[in-house]
């Protein structure tokens, strides 16, 4: 019985610091960043 190697899991590192892309709206702005194959989004909202 033949074993195949499997691969590690890898981890990604990102900050907000450098987003991938920023959305701004009128009220606000979403700092967007691509990983692990979709998107994580911080979200920053004005009062108003």
């Amino acid at each position: 019985m033949r074993q195949e190697a499997q691969a590690e899991p890898r981890t990604e590192h990102k900050s907000f610091d450098s987003p991938d892309e920023i959305r701004e709206f009128p009220q606000g702005r979403a700092e967007i960043l691509q990983i692990g194959g979709g998107e994580v989004g911080r979200y920053t909202v004005q009062p108003g």
